[in-house]
């Protein structure tokens, strides 16, 4: 579906007292992953990726093993199976052994999707592990594998010296992967991590190229959440609607003191949304900043939290697995960024992280609300006959949602040409019945049915949805 984030080129007008919202996402108290044997004993992070094949869930994890010392970092990649998306089973592949559920993946921060080539994955190989056998150097690189176990490195990664965080997808619209890369830019004298973002279709990357830069409206919400600044960990990415994507930004709220390079060490964490129109346009945040998933012990406990690479679609809604850490990034380390023996001690034997589940409706992550009458008009462009024009919306109690069209002329300029004064007859608002409820994919009809007319590129579409006591956070067009 096409959301409906507050910036979107398709939104011609708002009128009346109409709100742009976004959604909050609810995460499970309990883990649906721990850390309980010999590959994972030290922690369970979902610096990975989850993926639905039919019915069956396949998850790639970051594994730190039991008996891990703290005093380095860990790049193993497990792997989990589940026949709910809930109940999870950490299988071995075949052969091995019940427990032994390891992969040769080996990178730090692994994203796992499926193409038409196989498994595809990015992930990097960091300067304090050392090179990966097969890598040139530490950086960021790709792998592919057919059954997403043994997997063979690709020789070169993007034209970026190499941070600790990448995540992807597989976007089958285009036939890419979209991958992000964490990247330190100097802003106001001091380190901030940025995101580049680069396409591969399996036989190299793009050039890569700034996406998000943290800016004042940053710090703002991070001063307002008790903490100093912020910056961007790392994204997980969501293709939306034609050309669209969605994500969400992992907001490092940072904690004096920064280390000696300036870049900040300390803090928490937290995802806040953002949206792209389409390949080559802005990444643009929720103008709130709000977040729309947290630890579950909330922003204020000062823990660090981040999710995997995508979202699932499972029935009406999107399941998200994310990585709640017991302490603050940074928690082993001293005021001269160097590991604490004490802290290295207390951490013998212990597990600092597992994998939860957060969900929400399908494509609910921005919208607009009306509590009195509004409207919003969209141009929904050329659309050929017998389409049908489909809203993800929620009423509240004598709520109503109505949807008259018109059309526009070839010398229609958004933002500067009048609207057309007439709608078109039989597609009035009193032709089309109230729509009530809560509905992810609601079909609009007329008194004549639910399809559209047909418009051409000379005359355009235009809808105009009008709504009390309700809210409306996506659309979509569908084709017969």
């Amino acid at each position: 579906m096409e959301l409906l984030f507050e910036s979107r080129q398709e939104i011609l007008l708002r009128r009346g007292r109409l709100n742009a919202i976004q959604g909050k996402a609810e995460i499970e108290a309990e883990p649906v992953l721990m850390p309980d044997n010999e590959i994972d004993g030290a922690g369970a992070a979902c610096y990975g990726s989850v993926l639905q094949e039919g019915g069956h869930f396949r998850m790639w994890y970051q594994a730190a093993p039991r008996g891990h010392g703290w005093d380095r970092d860990f790049s193993h990649v497990a792997h989990a199976e589940s026949g709910d998306g809930i109940h999870w089973v950490k299988s071995p592949p075949p052969g091995r052994s019940s427990g032994e559920n390891l992969t040769n993946l080996g990178l730090h921060s692994p994203s796992v999707s499926r193409t038409p080539f196989g498994y595809f994955a990015t992930g990097c190989v960091k300067r304090s592990l050392g090179s990966h056998p097969a890598a040139e150097s530490p950086g960021y690189y790709s792998a592919r594998s057919e059954d997403g176990w043994n997997w063979e490195l690709e020789p070169s990664g993007p034209c970026l010296p190499g941070g600790d965080v990448i995540t992807s997808v597989w976007d089958d619209r285009f036939h890419h992967a979209e991958i992000a890369c964490k990247y330190l830019r100097y802003r106001g004298g001091v380190m901030r991590r940025a995101v580049f973002n680069t396409q591969s279709t399996g036989g190299g990357w793009t050039q890569p190229r700034l996406a998000l830069l943290p800016g004042a409206a940053d710090d703002a919400a991070a001063i307002a959440a008790g903490y100093r600044s912020a910056d961007f960990y790392g994204v997980t990415l969501l293709p939306a609607g034609a050309t669209g994507l969605a994500g969400f930004a992992w907001m490092f709220y940072h904690l004096p003191p920064y280390s000696n390079s300036g870049a900040a060490i300390f803090g928490a964490g937290a995802l806040v949304p953002f949206y792209r129109e389409a390949a080559g346009e802005p990444w643009v945040l929720s103008s709130s900043r709000t977040p729309f998933l947290e630890h579950p012990e909330g922003l204020a406990s000062g823990r660090f939290f981040y999710a995997a690479s995508s979202p699932i679609v499972v029935g009406d809604e999107h399941w998200l697995y994310c990585t709640a850490f017991g302490a603050g990034h940074g928690h082993l380390l001293d005021s001269e960024r160097k590991r604490s023996p004490a802290a290295l001690d207390f951490m013998k034997g212990r597990a600092v992280s597992a994998i939860h589940l957060a969900r929400w409706k399908r494509d609910r992550i921005f919208g607009f609300r009306a509590e009195t009458e509004a409207e919003l008009v969209l141009s929904l462009g050329v659309v050929p006959e017998g389409a049908v024009l489909r809203l993800n919306l929620r009423t509240c109690p004598g709520g109503h949602v109505s949807v008259a069209l018109c059309r526009a002329d070839g010398e229609f300029v958004p933002g500067f040409s009048r609207m057309p004064a007439e709608n078109l007859e039989g597609f009035d608002f009193s032709d089309c019945p109230p729509m009530e409820g809560d509905h992810t994919s609601m079909e609009v009809a007329w008194k004549s049915g639910p399809a559209l007319p047909a418009s051409t590129a000379s005359n355009p579409l235009i809808a105009t949805v009008r709504l009390f006591m309700a809210e409306c956070f996506a659309y979509e067009i569908v084709h017969p």
